[in-house]
């Protein structure tokens, strides 16, 4: 019975929370120094490289949530360039939407589930990845396209909240 006192004490006093944390930021500390060996480039370069190439001045950015299934048709007539978050880009895929772009912020293992058996795919071989720096290393590997990841500096930075 003490040991279960002390198991609930640990977790209502916060210790427990504070060393899964201090392990996270290792595992996070650790995905950063891995991609990072990969050489991908700034963000910056991307918005350089699409100022280049006619690139619509619409966006619209594309998250998965109960109502993407209703935007189908829309998404195929929009005359912009669409931005498919993580989880919307096996939806689109399979609804013949090509994104002109993904983003990928969340440091989950789990995403990889969104970048399963894409590599087989031609069609997202030219379509760049944006990522966080703590991205999971499994998720670049898979990617075939062009990858850029945000950085802290103002030029190269991704604003997101959340996992939007």
């Amino acid at each position: 019975m003490k040991d279960l006192r002390d198991r609930v004490s640990a977790i209502a006093t916060g210790e427990i929370n504070e060393r899964m944390r201090a392990v996270r930021h290792d595992e996070l500390v650790a995905t950063i120094i891995e991609n990072k060996k990969l050489g991908d480039s700034s963000l910056d370069v991307f918005f350089r490289e699409a100022k280049k190439t006619v690139w619509p001045d619409h966006w619209a950015v594309v998250a998965s949530g109960p109502t993407l299934s209703e935007q189908y048709e829309w998404l195929r007539m929009f005359g912009g360039s669409i931005v498919a978050v993580s989880a919307a880009l096996q939806p689109l895929l399979r609804n013949g939407i090509i994104p002109n772009a993904v983003v990928t912020i969340d440091h989950a293992p789990e995403m990889v589930r969104y970048f399963d058996a894409l590599g087989a795919l031609p069609s997202v071989h030219r379509v760049p990845l944006i990522y966080d720096p703590a991205t999971t290393n499994e998720v670049l590997q898979m990617w075939h396209g062009p990858r850029f990841v945000t950085t802290l500096e103002p030029e190269g930075a991704l604003w997101a909240g959340g996992t939007v």
